[in-house]
């Protein structure tokens, strides 16, 4: 019982680490989706449908 403590006490910060990487990476992946949601939002003004439209004639 005492050693499963001390196992639990020296990987603590092992899972703290992980724990943060994790926060970082669901950070970073809404940061990309919430890119990507403004270059598709940027995609449908009227200037940029306008550009496509002539860019076809």
């Amino acid at each position: 019982m005492i050693a499963k403590i001390e196992a639990t006490k020296a990987a603590a910060p092992l899972h703290n680490e992980i724990a943060a990487l994790k926060a970082e990476l669901f950070a970073i992946k809404d940061a990309i989706r919430q890119m990507r949601e403004q270059q598709a939002l940027a995609a449908r003004t009227p200037a940029a449908v306008r550009a496509r439209y002539d860019a076809i004639q």
